[in-house]
């Protein structure tokens, strides 16, 4: 039904449609097929007279490719010889010239896209980290708290270049939780040591980065990590203090063993001990790399944490959640390095420390240092999370220029108004400011508002770690009873109240102050509230914050005139309703 004109079929050059052609097409490597095919006809294109397929293209036979190694390749195509000893190229016709070529040093032969060659090195990556865990050069994850030297690389085959890197780990003032103490490479007639805090030995004495030794190692220092690169195709990067990587080139691919594992593809053979017997639990697998030390004492029993608190192992989870969170500062990540990993090592470490924030910091940390090994600019991953870099707690204020890093809420009923001199209502408020008895406070003003209503002042965030004393000044004068000053303190959107005050205190500024446990990202709440008579005035002034409790701390604005009382100053109390 179909012809040059109805429907046409577009053939390739060199060709032409045929209703009914061989089902059995003339080809460079069978130009006789079609006399011999006992199919029947098919509709389609058929090559000209004089012209049979290569691949998908109609040409003459003397542009024919080539047959090697029961692989046909067109004419022009180049490919490599098994095992890659030697490029060739089809010039056409069967004819194939070859060289001897061979790949460079920093590639390796293996077939990528169904395309054997030379390709760049891809390195594999074991990460050790946390109490430890360790992710292998296959990708498998275990956890193992042993406090001996172990071997976690070395080469298993009979290649004449040995090496191996090993690991001794500490407690670190819990039985129950082990770091990284120190790592060691050894290769040839070296033996390289890093240490905590970055010390850095080579054969025994100490030297001073970076250095190169004798063409077969080079150590330098690398953003905080401090790295080794062998000659041999192994990196290492310890950062001193409990995370390591180490890079194993492909060409090392199934020769190395230990507690990095296999290197082979293949996670189910990582358990294998120096016996070349598969260990089962973690814990033998780990012991079965022992490497006998003299100048130190360790226990050969592995450490098996106690179970986590249930309820605490839920709050746990749900913090470590932001390493899987779609949408969360790790997002980019999720295809590359699989999060569950450190997720689950998130939760584990958080239930061994019993909620360490600092430690929580770490394997978020970890994480991000493995994207970055992959390629992946994470950016400025820690500003949504209680990991942010320290900063200063900027809650100082006088309010003499403005409210200087503080902000008025917005979800309160008012807000505080910044004054100089006496309050507009008679007998309520100050007369004057703590700082100068000339200057400025902000207050709250009675009469022009319901009672119960309530203002809000939030400070700027503070990521400063441990004890700090936030001290402010306040006066409460007036016939309302009702009249409130509360302090509240924020952590991860979760609010306590720590401070308050209620009724008269009389005509006077009088000291406050909260000692506050900042356990990362953490803000200050000032929270005023309306009496019931208008004779309510609540003022501020000299507000600030200083490390350490505030019983160490001595005030740094007294006033101008005013002594305060010690009965008439309160002292902290740490509340737990939500006001």
């Amino acid at each position: 039904w179909r012809n040059a004109t109805f429907c046409p079929v577009a053939c390739p050059p060199n060709s032409h449609y045929n209703p009914c052609t061989s089902a059995c097409p003339a080809t460079c490597t069978d130009p006789f097929a079609s006399q011999n095919c006992s199919r029947p006809c098919v509709e389609g294109c058929e090559c000209n007279s004089g012209f049979v397929l290569s691949g998908g293209q109609c040409v003459s036979m003397s542009n024919c490719g080539c047959l090697q190694n029961g692989k046909y390749y067109e004419k022009g195509e180049s490919f490599w010889q098994p095992d890659c000893v030697g490029q060739c190229v089809c010039t056409g016709n069967g004819t194939v010239v070859c060289n001897s070529d061979t790949c460079e040093v920093r590639e390796v032969c293996k077939v990528q896209s169904g395309l054997l060659g030379c390709y760049p090195l891809n390195p594999s990556t074991c990460h050790i980290f946390g109490d430890p865990h360790y992710i292998t050069f296959d990708g498998r994850l275990y956890h193992f708290q042993g406090d001996c030297n172990y071997t976690v690389v070395e080469r298993c085959t009979n290649a004449s270049e040995k090496f191996s890197v090993t690991t001794r780990n500490e407690h670190r003032g819990n039985p129950n939780w082990t770091a990284l103490n120190s790592v060691s490479v050894t290769l040839k007639n070296l033996h390289i040591v890093l240490k905590k805090n970055k010390e850095t030995y080579v054969n025994g004495a100490q030297v001073y980065l970076p250095m190169d030794l004798s063409h077969e190692a080079r150590v330098s220092t690398q953003g905080h990590y401090i790295v080794i690169d062998t000659s041999l195709g192994i990196q290492v990067k310890f950062d001193g203090d409990q995370e390591l990587f180490i890079l194993a080139d492909e060409s090392l691919k199934g020769q190395l063993c230990g507690l990095c594992g296999t290197f082979n593809d293949n996670q189910l053979d990582d358990f294998l001990n120096p016996d070349k017997v598969l260990e089962q639990d973690p814990n033998k697998f780990g012991d079965s790399w022992i490497v006998k030390d003299d100048n130190r004492t360790c226990n050969h029993v592995s450490v098996v944490p106690p179970a986590c608190d249930t309820e605490k192992e839920k709050d746990y989870e749900e913090l470590c959640k932001i390493i899987l969170k779609n949408g969360g500062p790790f997002q980019f990540c999720h295809l590359h390095i699989p999060p569950q990993l450190y997720f689950e090592s998130c939760v584990y470490d958080l239930c061994a420390t019993e909620g360490d924030s600092d430690q929580y910091c770490k394997i978020l940390e970890a994480y991000a240092a493995a994207c970055e090994i992959e390629g992946v600019n994470l950016g400025e991953w820690r500003e949504d999370t209680i990991c942010a870099a320290p900063t200063a707690c900027n809650m100082s204020c006088t309010f003499e220029v403005d409210f200087c890093e503080w902000k008025q809420e917005t979800n309160d009923n008012f807000d505080w108004i910044r004054h100089k001199g006496p309050t507009p209502t008679p007998n309520t408020g100050p007369s004057y400011d703590h700082t100068t008895g000339d200057g400025y406070y902000i207050y709250l003003q009675g009469s022009k508002q319901e009672p119960a209503d309530v203002a809000r002042l939030v400070s700027p965030v503070c990521s400063s770690e441990g004890l700090h004393c936030f001290r402010f000044w306040y006066h409460m004068y007036g016939a309302a009873e009702a009249m409130a000053l509360r302090v509240y303190v924020v952590h991860n959107e979760t609010s306590t109240l720590e401070w308050k005050e209620a009724g008269n205190k009389g005509d006077r500024w009088n000291l406050g102050e909260v000692t506050v446990h900042s356990r990362g990202n953490m803000k200050i709440v000032l929270e005023g509230m309306i009496g019931e008579d208008v004779r309510s005035d609540v003022a501020l002034d000299d507000l600030s914050i200083v490390k350490g409790p505030c019983t160490d701390v001595t005030p740094t604005t007294p006033g101008p005139t005013i002594t305060t009382p010690s009965e008439e100053t309160p002292t902290s109390t740490p509340m737990t309703d939500s006001g």
